[in-house]
């Protein structure tokens, strides 16, 4: 169900979340069923693709101590390049000076 979970999350169908893998769309359908045990080259292709595989494997996610509302955004954060995360790391610090 985790597993599912975090394709979802992420915005992925099964072919393209297994690609992510290395697996096939039967292969992803089946770790999802938990009909089949995955391996560690697969969670490491995964997490590489930005799943969280700390939730995946224990049901607590790895920003657990965030709040779910901050979620949408670390996501879209960690898919910049470092120029854009940059950006917005200054835009956010200006932001949160003009407020003090």
């Amino acid at each position: 169900m985790r597993l599912r979970h975090e394709r979802k999350r992420l915005g992925l169908n099964q072919a393209d979340f297994g690609r992510l893998g290395g697996v096939s769309r039967h292969s992803q359908t089946e770790y999802e069923a938990e009909r089949t045990p995955f391996n560690s080259d697969y969670m490491l292709r995964l997490q590489e693709g930005g799943v969280d595989v700390a939730f995946v494997l224990t049901g607590a996610a790895a920003g657990a101590a965030l709040p779910e509302s901050a979620r949408p955004l670390i996501d879209q954060f960690m898919r910049l390049d470092a120029r854009g995360q940059q950006i917005v790391l200054e835009l956010v610090n200006h932001m949160a000076n003009q407020r003090a």
